[in-house]
């Protein structure tokens, strides 16, 4: 079966949505029609159609029982420790892959749980690749459940020596491998232009010092104000520099008004750009293994060079006020009607804006947005049309003039097929 993002299946009185990754699965389910009173929760089944293997998802939480030995990290089989909430995610698959679910309504008593209703729903996990372009997630904190059943609540960095790989690993989930392989792929006589806000990651200068001693010229474009930023990133680019050839070259940019926040690798080869890094990942733990962000790599010529150009501007180091013409001519030499185009900042018009509008408006199955503030544009919150599922996430620290600090991380889908927080289950003594 093909690839589709979103699946929707219903067994009277089950409905059953999934949205679908590359390695997550977040299933949505809803109950039409009386709900037996004697209702305990929702059970999944995931089957591996390619080896048969059979899993019962586990609830880290279970009914009160004396003693109580408090949040299971292990986890219990669902259908003697049923989900008490209209979703769950599934952190166990792999790309590329069919698998057959069945969620499942459990009633009765804790101590004699009983199956009743079903439905049953097969999907296709996504490719990480798909032609000219890959894109990577991270899992960040975002799966801590799943996290804290391998390595309990230790970060990486903490780890006992032997599994330190391993943690980080699975928070990466490729997102830092991906960057490294980008610039490992660098060969003598290539080009690798670098612009980045927070450079603070050991294996990235270790990647960047083999790729001098391979042959390969080196701009880094970095943030260098005298900000927590700057500060940050000022020892790594002295270590950077302790193995300075010829072929390296370090801008230091002062004069942005508030941050140099690019994070952009374009790769040149034989002397043209041929493909571009970019996303939301700033080089840094954090950004690689705590926080949500995503990477895409792009093997496209005309849109490299773009990008090179791009980064010609920022390496000028001028005030924003002084190169925001140079970036809206950049942008206006793009073809249009083309599948992919670039947008860049500063920027004094919407056309960014205007271009995510008429993507949301043309979506077919799912609109997702991941923002550090919530959206303030009216055409944004407006854009999504009634075929499509719309859901966001914002950070709760980042809150408009006049909102509590308090507030909670959202996800908010304009039809019942979920309805999730970044939270999923409280340490409490039952469910």
């Amino acid at each position: 079966m093909d690839y589709v993002p979103v699946i929707r299946a219903t067994a009277a009185p089950l409905q059953v949505t999934a949205l679908i990754g590359t390695t997550t699965i977040v299933l949505g389910f809803d109950l039409a029609g009386p709900i037996p009173a004697d209702l305990l929760g929702f059970a999944v089944r995931r089957i591996d159609l390619a080896d048969g293997s059979e899993v019962w998802l586990k609830n880290p939480l279970k009914f009160a029982r004396a003693p109580y030995a408090g949040y299971q990290v292990a986890g219990t089989d669902s259908r003697q420790a049923p989900f008490q909430q209209f979703h769950w995610i599934d952190e166990g698959v792999q790309p590329d892959r069919v698998y057959r679910y069945t969620v499942a309504t459990i009633a009765g008593t804790p101590e004699q749980p009983i199956q009743l209703a079903s439905c049953d729903l097969t999907l296709r996990t996504a490719l990480i690749s798909a032609g000219e372009l890959t894109l990577v997630f991270n899992r960040g904190t975002t799966a801590t459940p799943a996290y804290r059943t391998q390595f309990d609540t230790l970060p990486p960095t903490t780890q006992p020596p032997a599994l330190r790989a391993a943690a980080a690993a699975y928070l990466s989930r490729g997102l830092r491998e991906g960057l490294l392989e980008f610039l490992g792929a660098a060969a003598a006589g290539d080009r690798l232009d670098i612009a980045i806000y927070e450079f603070q990651d050991d294996a990235v200068v270790t990647a960047l010092v083999a790729a001098l001693d391979r042959g390969v010229t080196v701009r880094l474009i970095a943030h260098a104000k005298n900000d927590h930023a700057g500060q940050a990133n000022a020892p790594f680019l002295q270590l950077l520099r302790r193995h300075a050839t010829p072929a390296l070259t370090i801008v230091e940019r002062r004069q942005v008004p508030a941050l140099s926040h690019n994070k952009v690798v374009v790769h040149t080869a034989q002397g043209a750009p041929a493909r571009v890094w970019c996303g939301s990942t700033n080089f840094t733990d954090q950004a690689f293994f705590r926080q949500t962000n995503g990477g895409i790599t792009i093997a496209d010529p005309a849109l490299a060079q773009t990008y090179a150009a791009y980064l010609d501007l920022l390496a000028a180091d001028q005030p924003a006020a002084h190169i925001r013409s140079a970036v809206r001519a950049l942008t206006a030499t793009q073809p249009p009607n083309v599948p992919r185009q670039a947008f860049f900042s500063p920027s004094d018009r919407a056309d960014l804006l205007d271009a995510a509008v008429a993507a949301i408006r043309t979506a077919r199955d799912v609109v997702l947005i991941s923002l550090s503030v919530r959206p303030r544009s009216a055409p944004l919150r407006r854009a999504g049309g009634a075929r499509s599922a719309r859901a966001g996430l914002w950070h709760p620290q980042h809150q408009p003039a006049g909102r509590s600090r308090g507030h909670q991380p959202r996800c908010a889908a304009a039809q019942p097929v979920c309805a999730a927080s970044l939270d999923r289950a409280p340490e409490r003594p039952g469910v």
